[in-house]
């Protein structure tokens, strides 16, 4: 496995802040064609909802980096199984847009030139350019370990790839729930937006909703995350038990051994405690996390 190189700060920054302005000239295109788009820019909800969606649009090249080393890095494990598995995130990804086209339809009332179209291009760039590359390589990290890791005894060279699949995963979930956190907060802003422009009524769009949607996609998340989460542990402790077998308990060497186990289940971050571990629980609860700072600061 190759290993990626991030570029130099120079870069990253030249890069985001490109980005970012495309961002906002999508925003911001034919926004004085009708009086009622000029009022509705004025106004401070829309300045809210239009610099969240620049900072998530200044956020995609510097994901995507690491995101698309890795999906080169772990192209040659794809399955022909990956292309349903695809199919069908996207669609349980797509349920809460398609309910509220139908239900709440903010797109196609908000008095913003275009409204509906560069909410479409906001949330199908995120998507196809991070979200659904992410939980692609997430799959196929599952891949690497059925294909890498079905023998009975390992090498050193399995705790390097090991080490990597972990990391890779981390960083896949921490991509994947910074994204879709700040989409739970745009989605919170615009939910603002649509009811001082008198779109929709705090009524017809409770607050809850956007709680519920952010619970929705960190529920997601987990069903993502846990399956590969489980196998790496269940690998990471096939390596422990064919490096480091202990031996009776009565063996003179049984204390020196399981020291030396115990250090390797530390190097393969075996441990529920280990920081890693948590970081990944802390992205994970990123899109509920963003629907109860949202709630909170509806009170």
């Amino acid at each position: 496995m190759n290993k990626f190189t991030p570029p130099n700060t120079y870069i990253i920054l030249v890069t985001a802040t490109i980005s970012a302005l495309l961002g906002a000239f999508v925003m911001l295109y034919d926004i004085r064609s009708t009086p009622e788009s000029i009022n509705f820019i004025n106004t401070s909800d829309f300045v809210a909802w239009f610099f969240i969606n620049l900072i998530t649009f200044a956020l995609f090249p510097i994901l995507g980096m690491p995101l698309w080393g890795s999906v080169m890095t772990y192209k040659r494990y794809f399955r022909r199984e990956i292309i349903f598995t695809a199919t069908f995130f996207t669609l349980l990804i797509a349920l809460p847009d398609a309910y509220a086209y139908y239900y709440l339809p903010v797109s196609t009332r908000l008095p913003l030139a275009h409204a509906a179209t560069k909410i479409s291009i906001i949330v199908g760039v995120g998507f196809f350019s991070i979200g659904l590359p992410a939980a692609i390589v997430i799959w196929l990290i599952q891949s690497a370990l059925r294909q890498d890791f079905n023998e009975t005894r390992f090498r050193e060279t399995h705790i390097e790839k090991y080490s990597r699949l972990r990391d890779d995963l981390a960083l896949m979930i921490l991509i994947l729930g910074s994204i879709i956190g700040l989409l739970a907060l745009a989605t919170a802003a615009l939910r603002r937006a649509s009811i001082s422009s008198g779109v929709v009524s705090a009524d017809t769009y409770p607050i809850i909703f956007v709680l519920l949607y952010g619970a929705y996609f960190t529920f997601l998340l987990v069903i993502m995350y846990l399956p590969v989460y489980l196998s790496l542990g269940t690998v990471g402790n096939r390596i422990c038990n064919s490096m480091v077998e202990l031996p009776s308990i009565k063996s003179s060497k049984w204390s020196e051994i399981y020291s030396k186990r115990k250090d390797l289940q530390e190097l393969l971050r075996l441990n529920l405690t280990d920081v890693q571990n948590w970081q990944s629980g802390l992205a994970i609860l990123a899109p509920f996390i963003g629907g109860v700072i949202s709630t909170l600061l509806e009170q």
